[in-house]
């Protein structure tokens, strides 16, 4: 892979050149010349060539030689086949054939002389009687190691396929020359590659034969070869960005036995600039030997994975002499890391082998039959040293079994073979327990771990059956505990006390923790009981049922972060059913009970895990608060596969309580570590006191609501649903609705983005629409016989934005700008009935036909106006006068109304601006609602000063009245003399300025002028 990136780059760098060769009419000496002088300052590479010749179809390169830091890179001769006219006229750079035989990719250390090239001398590698190059197994064992971090360096470098380039067809046949041991000479291995296909976007194949001859000690000479299919990718850029090898091995030769066939796959894909995949399988026809997979990070230089082995002794043959014959074939597979700038390695795992004559290899015993050992273990190595942190074993025979279980770490020195232990009067038949410090497992799966804690205890094994028993000699206890999850501690102050017992048989396993018991200061915080079994041999499902209980009052009174303060109740308890394994399954219950006995929370919870380790997951939930009673369904699936609380969440219910559905959201953001909302402003908190995390913890994903019904303190809604997609530093919602009722529906677009390095990490921008909003839900309803007081189609717009440094603060601190506006629509709100206001005055004679006529129905029933029954009662005239206009205003037709309003920090919604326009009346008014607690909005007190302005009918009955004024507003309509308020609540508006304003005017004698 390193010969065709260099090759590629070289030739995309000389074929750059051709377009101001052609002016030269393909004059060899110019070409040439031209050639070495562009290709001399070419980055990173030291670059010369014999000669360039380049025709219109074919380029001939002699001499080439490519220097590079850890490479050189020589080639006697190159041949291609390009269509020059396509690189000069279009700048692209098909290659449709390339052929190169001799040339030498030469990986040895600098020479002496510090030219940094590998000299001539190191370059011969050693020959046989044959005359054939040959590599000692250990610098085989270097190259292959070598080359797998070149393949990975590659796949994730930033270079490119010079753009438009291609090859289709390539024959390439030469050596590799790799570093010896010290003090040996470099070895060599013959290269056949045929293939091509490469191209940005495509993938190309390759034939790859091998030769190698292996020098071990004595006479032993092993010959290998290779065969088989190389594949190397490149993304729509031309960046490498997956390699897959598929090759069978031989070995013969020497003192085998027989000869060996292994298979050999390969592969490695780039996730990322930074992170890539990988997989290798070594096979024995259908037998796996070596198997592994995982992941690379280039930032740190460290590659973590899973390993499988399925290994007979016979199978190190070629590689060791003298080998004893013990029958042995092993399995096993688990997760390593590696850091590849360091040397060092972890590794996770299990084991379970057979020996069928183990004194080949354990001499003491010898008179034992067939042996089988299952292993687990997490090890470590650095620097000749192997640390083993844990190690578990079960060594069974015929008629015996023993359980090892180490119960501290250990060294052993790989070159004195010297094992040092921390107690070393610790037994191998009982499990022994004093004073283990558990930050030894801070890292026990991960996400949660111990930072503080000591444990003591014991257990004895006794064979029984065939197999063995494990039973406590005392209780396991654990003081002083503190238990953290991720980075941040979580409870402190445990002491936990575990009675468990096991019985281990060739047909199966069973074990039962009977409880384990967690306290705080002397008062229980939770107790487990659980039931595990499983069959014998490699992993398999394990069956499991239980029991738990726990105090949420001294959990949350314990909790060292406010990842748990979310926790609210008195009492939780459930059990859980299921099996455990490479796919699991898990049902339980979760019930919890607050300190007011009628609040409960009670869930029913299937989960299921795949072999990948993503958690699906259906939960009905029933909250009951009182009479108040919610039941929501909450289904998704989680999975930690990055490192990422990754959560895909859809709640759904036909009939909820938001206060209620707020626990659900608590409880989930608090279990990703989130705080939950302090009641504090943005003055109040110091910078060191603002979030450092988001409130929705770290949790990314997705949450999906659908709610046919969602009931607050203020309202209803009906239809509530949409998405909000969850990121570390962003929340976004796509789709959101909720309907006001069932035919108005809110659309809200918007997103809330986190920054813990500013003042205020939190800003909220959000936008909330409505096309058919109904004024019935903020204004009275009416009574049976009577209309509404405002009838129209309402279009809403609201504004949202915000900023704040804790989640209660940037919701306490959001400013709103409302927009309303409506056409074609009646408003009734300005009827103010004065006839039926005015009170009977004895000495009038107006006063009992005020009274009549000032109701509409009694005028229909037979009052003339100006008149009672068939005397001569006139009314004054302005008493008619009034009347005619509350008349004409009852029912305003509007053509246009719009209203402006802004929401303040403090809860005040102003009424910036309020214009309807009609026929014959134009108002504007401005005011305000205030807050109230948390009244809901159509109970805040309410201020308006309203501007009236009238003409035709109306504008006549108010001249008679002596109401108006000379001033006229911009529209031309006639103002009142002053403007007249309006208070009360949005659900009861007080009107009494409007009616005493009219009675006033209805009361003036005959004659009087206006203000008289």
């Amino acid at each position: 892979m390193k010969f065709i990136r260099l090759l590629l780059a070289g030739l995309g760098l000389v074929i750059g050149l051709l377009a101001v060769v052609a002016l030269l009419a393909f004059i060899p000496a110019v070409q040439t010349g031209i050639a070495r002088e562009e290709i001399g300052g070419w980055p990173g590479a030291k670059v010369s060539l014999g000669s360039f010749f380049a025709g219109w179809e074919t380029i001939t390169i002699a001499d080439l030689r490519v220097e590079t830091g850890d490479a050189v890179l020589t080639v006697p001769k190159i041949r291609a086949t390009v269509p020059v006219k396509t690189a000069l006229w279009d700048r692209r750079w098909p290659i449709r054939r390339v052929v190169a035989k001799g040339w030498t990719l030469d990986f040895t250390p600098a020479s002496p002389s510090g030219n940094g090239l590998a000299s001539d001398a190191a370059a011969a590698p050693p020959a046989d009687d044959t005359g054939e190059a040959v590599l000692a197994p250990r610098q085989a064992a270097r190259f292959v190691e070598r080359t797998a971090r070149r393949m990975v360096r590659d796949v994730f470098s930033r270079s490119r396929l010079p753009a438009g380039s291609s090859l289709d067809e390539v024959e390439l046949e030469g050596d590799v020359i790799v570093p010896g041991r010290e003090g040996a000479p470099p070895g060599r291995i013959h290269l056949i590659i045929k293939g091509g296909g490469l191209a940005a976007g495509r993938e190309g194949d390759f034939a790859i034969d091998a030769a190698i001859a292996l020098v071990t000690p004595g006479p032993a000479i092993t010959h290998v070869t290779t065969h088989g299919q190389c594949s190397v990718g490149f993304d729509s850029s031309g960046a490498p960005d997956r390699f897959a090898l598929n090759s069978a091995i031989a070995a013969t030769g020497g003192v085998l036995r027989q000869n060996f066939s292994w298979t050999l796959a390969a592969a490695l894909r780039r996730r990322s600039d930074q992170v890539g995949e990988y997989s290798l399988d070594l096979g024995d026809g259908g037998r796996h030997l070596l198997a592994a997979d995982g992941i690379y990070s280039r930032a740190d230089g460290r590659i973590t994975g899973t390993w499988r082995i399925d290994l007979r002794d016979s199978d190190a043959a070629p590689f060791k002499r003298d080998l004893p014959n013990a029958g042995l074939a092993a399995t096993g597979d688990g997760r390593f890391e590696t850091d590849t700038r360091g040397g060092s390695v972890h590794v996770t795992g299990r084991v379970d082998a057979v020996a069928s004559q183990p004194a080949a290899i354990i001499p003491q015993v010898k008179n034992a039959g067939p042996l089988k050992l299952n292993a687990q273990f997490d090890a470590s190595r650095n620097g000749g040293r192997l640390k083993v942190d844990r190690l578990s074993a079960t060594l069974a025979g015929e008629r015996s079994i023993v359980e090892l279980r180490c119960s501290q770490p250990f060294d052993f020195d790989e070159k004195t073979r010297a094992l040092t232990a921390g107690n070393p009067e610790a037994g191998l038949a009982r499990v022994s327990l004093s004073q283990l410090p558990l930050s030894w497992f801070a890292n026990a799966t991960g996400a949660w771990g111990f930072t503080a804690g000591t444990a003591t205890g014991g257990f004895d094994v006794r064979a029984a059956a065939g197999g063995f028993s494990l039973r406590p000699t005392a209780p396991l206890t654990a003081t002083g505990v503190s238990l953290r999850h991720r980075d941040g501690i979580v409870v402190t102050g445990l002491d936990l006390s575990l009675s468990a017992s096991a019985d281990y048989a060739p047909s199966g396993w069973h074990a039962e923790i009977a409880p384990l018991s967690v306290e705080v200061s002397g008062r229980s915080l939770a107790e487990l009981r659980a039931k595990l079994s499983g069959p014998a041999g490699a992993i398999q499902p394990v069956e499991m049922t239980g029991t738990w209980k726990a105090d949420l009052d001294v959990l949350a009174a314990r909790a060292a972060a406010s990842g748990l303060r979310w926790i609210r109740g008195r009492t939780a308890s459930g059990d859980f059913a299921g099996g455990l394994g490479g796919t699991s399954h898990m049902t339980g219950q979760v019930s919890v009970t607050g300190h007011d006995p009628t609040h409960t929370l009670t869930a029913k919870v299937q989960a299921d895990t795949n072999e990948e380790g993503t958690v699906d997951f259906l939960a009905p939930v029933r909250i009951a608060m009182g009479p108040k009673v919610s039941e929501i369904t909450a289904e998704g699936n989680w999975s930690n596969a990055d490192g990422d609380n990754d959560l895909a969440l859809r709640l759904a219910s036909d009939d909820a309580q938001f206060d209620q559905l707020l626990m659900i959201t608590a409880s989930i953001a608090g279990l990703g570590g989130a705080a939950p909302f302090e009641p504090a402003g943005a003055a109040q908190m110091p910078l060191a006191a603002r979030d450092r995390m988001p409130f929705w913890g770290d949790w990314v994903g997705s949450l999906s609501l659908d709610f046919k019904r969602l009931q607050t303190r203020d309202r209803d809604y009906f239809g509530v649903g949409g998405v909000l997609n969850f990121d570390h530093d962003s929340v976004k919602s796509i789709g959101g609705h909720l309907g006001l009722s069932r035919k108005s529906v809110i659309r809200i677009d918007g997103s809330i983005a986190f920054d813990p390095d500013t003042k205020s990490p939190y800003t909220l921008a959000a936008k909330v629409a409505c096309g058919e909003a109904d004024p019935a839900l903020l204004l009275p309803k009416p009574n049976d016989a009577e209309n509404p007081a405002v009838e129209g189609k309402f279009a809403v717009t609201d504004t949202v934005t915000g900023a704040g440094a804790g989640g209660a603060d940037l919701f306490a601190h959001m400013r709103e700008e409302f927009q309303i506006t409506s056409h074609d629509g009646i408003v009734r709100l300005l009827k103010s009935d004065v006839g039926q206001a005015m009170p009977p005055d004895p000495e009038s004679r107006f006063g009992d036909a005020a009274d009549a006529a000032g109701s509409f129905l009694g005028w229909l029933a037979g009052v003339k106006k100006g008149s009672i029954g068939s005397g001569v009662r006139k009314l004054p005239p302005a008493t008619e006068a009034v009347l005619d206009f509350d008349n004409d205003i009852a029912e305003i037709g509007y053509d246009h109304l719009a209203i402006t309003a802004q929401r303040e920090a403090d809860g005040t919604i102003r009424l910036a601006t309020i214009d309807l326009t009609a026929p014959d009346e134009h108002v504007t008014a401005s005011g305000a609602i205030a807050p109230a607690g948390n009244a809901p909005l159509r109970s805040r007190p309410l201020s308006v000063d309203l501007i009236f302005g009238v003409r035709g009918a109306p504008a006549k009955s108010l001249a008679r009245a002596g109401l108006l004024s000379a001033k006229k507003d911009e529209l031309g309509y006639t103002l009142l003399e002053h403007p007249v308020h309006f208070g009360g609540t949005l659900e009861r508006i007080d009107r009494s300025a409007w009616v005493d304003l009219l009675l006033a005017a209805a009361r003036k004698p005959a004659g009087a002028k206006k203000g008289g």
